[in-house]
């Protein structure tokens, strides 16, 4: 995880050098801190976000209530919680889905917990999905002992990883393929190959993590990241409508008398797809509780 910088001209990402732990915990907040104070002694209006796992391994040393002191809002990322990195878990290398809604209610209750109100959150969703090699292709279930990262994709190019239009095409040239949707995760898995699995969201994923997250009145969305979207000229698959509930998305700035949100910048307010433990953005014209349009490359 590290730190991304995000302007209308693109984004800067700065790589993490360690973990956080509990002493590195106070040092997240005097950083943001530290560039609150920055930017507003700057003569351009920028606001300042981070990002967040949802997963209590990582989520228990953040500094919410210190953090949120400095910053527009919290990124949440709804992806990633279980990897071939998962192969040094004490309960052994099992494949499990990078996103699960069960998994990540749980997560939520951390923030609830220190304070951290709804619309102080922006849900991040994953265009890709995390796939693995399963050591008995008898046992296909999650849960099953996992014996390395599923082939890399032509696009992708790395082994335990498909970008969100390649298990697509995976499906189109295995017709018969059947995947199973847990809709209680809000996820979709399927094998092939014999030995190949892989869980990702879709159409159907997406709406149900979307309606509850506007359930629950989150302050907006996020994607990680656009350009693992498919269009007709991507790796030979054709352009999909699944992703057609994230274009129509409405975000609003948080409620309250957040000031950084308030500043006036040509080009009215943008919502970028980078991701990291700080974010940078450029202020557009909106106010606190407003609804602008999210803006949705593609």
């Amino acid at each position: 995880m590290g730190s991304t910088a995000s302007t209308p001209t693109g984004n800067t990402r700065v790589p993490a050098t360690e973990a956080v732990t509990t002493r590195t915990r106070p040092t997240f907040v005097l950083l943001m801190k530290t560039l609150r104070t920055t930017f507003d002694a700057s003569p351009r209006p920028l606001g300042l976000t981070f990002t967040i796992p949802s997963s209590f391994w990582y989520l228990r040393w953040f500094d919410m209530p210190g953090l949120l002191q400095y910053a527009g809002w919290i990124n949440l990322m709804s992806y990633d919680l279980h990897g071939t990195w998962d192969e040094h878990n004490p309960v052994g290398a099992i494949a499990q889905a990078h996103t699960n809604l069960t998994e990540i209610k749980l997560a939520m209750q951390l923030l609830w917990r220190v304070g951290v109100k709804p619309e102080q959150v922006v849900l991040g969703y994953g265009f890709y999905g995390r796939a693995f090699e399963l050591a008995n292709p008898s046992c296909n279930t999650p849960g099953c002992p996992f014996a390395g990262g599923a082939k890399k994709g032509p696009c992708s190019n790395e082994a335990g990883i498909l970008m969100y239009y390649e298990p697509q095409a995976i499906l189109q040239k295995y017709p018969n393929l059947e995947p199973v949707f847990d809709e209680e995760a809000a996820v979709k898995y399927v094998t092939w190959d014999n030995s190949q699995w892989i869980s990702y969201d879709d159409a159907d994923t997406f709406v149900l993590k979307l309606e509850w997250a506007n359930e629950m009145g989150f302050g907006g969305s996020m994607i990680w990241a656009v350009h693992r979207y498919c269009s007709s000229h991507h790796c030979g698959a054709s352009r999909s409508p699944a992703v057609a509930p994230l274009r129509s998305i409405r975000c609003f700035a948080p409620h309250g008398p957040i000031h950084r949100l308030t500043s006036r910048a040509r080009g009215g307010f943008h919502l970028r797809s980078g991701s990291g433990a700080l974010s940078l953005y450029l202020q557009g014209e909106i106010r606190p509780g407003s609804r602008p349009d999210l803006v949705m490359p593609g």
